[in-house]
């Protein structure tokens, strides 16, 4: 875990607070690999598989890509043209341990649901880890409404496994019209997507799940249990095997903030961030924070953790669902970035959603 520094867009942040470009020496790698797509649809922090890809979402452009910091130039890995259908919808991606392989989930159309896919990074070797349930057919028939099972957010782990979120385990939502509303929670299969089984039981959304570098997961968990529908959208760790579960953040600040798409920062106690809104604006799009674990403190009465958190980009505001942001400082790496790679979409271009960093 040390050798490779893994991020997702967050890490703009951290390019977006410095005063200059930063070089590809300053940032001890050359490429990024970034998934480049349409911006999800959906209206709520955990409906994405729900109303987050409506049709005009799945286009041939969207895919993974490289983009290299010193020749300023992006390549293709794989793109929606590449698969089944000849357009799509990529949504999160995962980089393996030794930097060759990307594991990211692939709908196809609106029909279908999320599916785990396995690519090399020179573009070869691609291949669907995982399919639907053999009684998909079945499940669509007895719930009497449209349906599907969605695999999302594959991550690596140590012994070759794969963990992902579910809807396999066929809970709903505990909210509105529930029904309506799958809530996946984390299961793993072997690298073959055989042996897969269910590794958490919680009764709502857990989505994201990340290796840190204790081999614990860092997971995103609603804890909708003697609290307001619209708060503790919190972090929590297990095991691999899915024991010993344990809050990190987010338990006991009562807000409406919706703490997503976690990445550890190597060498610290820190923890970067998206932090967006329950409803109405779905996606996680939000400002980029850094929760600070060394802050955190349990105290008795009113709730005083908000100081364990800080967002690194007060000068960046949600917009429509059409865009992902808007970065209104000076310049920065971040902003070359975004710019090269096209952040404002048109109805035929993609939005750049999540990036991992390539090592030397």
């Amino acid at each position: 875990m040390h050798k490779y520094l893994i991020i997702a867009i967050l890490l703009f942040g951290v390019f977006y607070s410095t005063a200059y470009p930063a070089s590809a020496d300053d940032m001890g790698f050359d490429e990024i690999v970034f998934v480049k797509r349409k911006p999800l649809s959906s209206n709520h922090s955990y409906t994405d598989i729900d109303n987050g890809t409506k049709p005009d979402r799945f286009v041939a452009g969207n895919g993974i890509f490289i983009y290299n910091l010193k020749t300023k130039k992006q390549r293709a890995i794989v793109t929606a043209a590449d698969m089944p259908g000849g357009v799509g919808f990529i949504s999160k991606i995962s980089l393996s341990f030794d930097a060759k392989r990307v594991v990211f989930d692939f709908r196809e159309n609106a029909s279908t649901g999320f599916r785990i896919w396995e690519v090399n990074l020179d573009g070869t070797g691609l291949r669907q880890i995982l399919k639907a349930p053999a009684d998909e057919a079945e499940k669509v028939k007895r719930l009497g409404r449209k349906f599907h099972t969605d695999d999302i957010h594959p991550a690596y782990l140590p012994d070759g496994k794969i963990v992902f979120s579910s809807t396999r385990c066929e809970q709903t939502v505990l909210c509105g019209s529930s029904a309506k509303f799958l809530s996946p929670v984390l299961h793993r299969m072997d690298a073959d997507g055989k042996k897969v089984e269910q590794i958490s039981f919680g009764l709502l959304n857990e989505f994201c799940p990340i290796l840190l570098d204790n081999g614990r997961i860092l997971y995103h968990r609603w804890e909708y249990i003697d609290k307001g529908s619209r708060v503790c959208k919190t972090f929590w760790t297990m095991t691999p095997d899915g024991s010993n579960i344990q809050e990190v953040y987010g338990l006991r600040d009562d807000n409406a903030t919706v703490y997503m798409y976690p990445q550890p920062i190597p060498g610290t106690n820190k923890i970067v961030c998206s932090g967006s809104p329950h409803f109405p604006q779905g996606g996680s799009v939000g400002p980029i924070m850094i929760i600070n674990q060394i802050r955190v403190r349990r105290l008795q009465g009113p709730i005083r953790m908000r100081k364990a958190s800080k967002s690194l980009t007060r000068n960046m505001r949600s917009l429509t669902l059409r865009h992902l942001c808007l970065l209104t400082a000076g310049s920065s790496t971040a902003g070359s970035f975004l710019k090269t790679v096209n952040t404002s979409p048109t109805k035929t271009e993609p939005a750049v959603i999540f990036i991992r960093i390539r090592s030397r």
